[in-house]
């Protein structure tokens, strides 16, 4: 039996928060009109990708989609590469859908192809290990069932949890947030 004394007080701090972070996707055209944006193209990768989470695409997508520009692939290619990969693949709540997808733009800026040196291949664990240390620094975890409170979002009591906590809202939200962050930042840094 799951100790949901923590969950449980910490509810009432995730509701007064969650109204700040919740968009209702209904109400808008595209992404860019939830977070009032008159001209996309100065929107941040970050603020991009919390507007796709926030209208409903997962957190792997959002990621991902967030640096579709940089590597010559449209929004919808995106979508589609990294569908599978949310609620830490599938709502298998392995890998948190927001790291697959920073770790799928690691593969794509720093990754080995046919005819490459298997040094690329090397720099790109190198990354990949960086990714996750900092993800891990800032998250306690990379395991989407950690990241939300042991929950099991394949659960419907747990998931009511998860609802009544608003942790696609906050937590979610933070990782994708965080991960678009992280790997801007490895990016640079090199």
């Amino acid at each position: 039996m799951k100790d949901n004394t923590k969950i449980r007080q910490s509810l009432s701090f995730s509701n007064s928060i969650s109204s700040r972070v919740t968009c209702h996707a209904s109400s808008v055209t595209n992404f860019y009109d939830l977070c009032n944006v008159s001209n996309p193209q100065f929107m941040t990768k970050s603020e991009k990708a919390t507007a796709l989470f926030s209208q409903g695409f997962n957190c792997s997508q959002s990621v991902l989609t967030a640096f579709s520009k940089e590597f010559s692939l449209s929004e919808d290619e995106c979508m589609k590469i990294s569908s599978a990969f949310g609620g830490g693949m599938g709502r298998r709540q392995l890998t948190c859908g927001a790291v697959t997808g920073a770790l799928m733009v690691l593969g794509l800026h720093y990754g080995r192809a046919k005819g490459d040196d298997i040094s690329k291949k090397v720099n790109t664990y190198r990354k990949t290990n960086e990714f996750f240390e900092a993800f891990i620094r800032q998250h306690g975890s990379a395991n989407c069932k950690d990241l939300l409170q042991g929950l099991d979002m394949n659960d419907a009591g747990d998931f009511k949890i998860i609802e009544e906590l608003n942790l696609f809202q906050t937590t979610c939200y933070k990782c994708v947030q965080d991960a678009v962050e992280i790997t801007e930042m490895i990016i640079q840094n090199d």
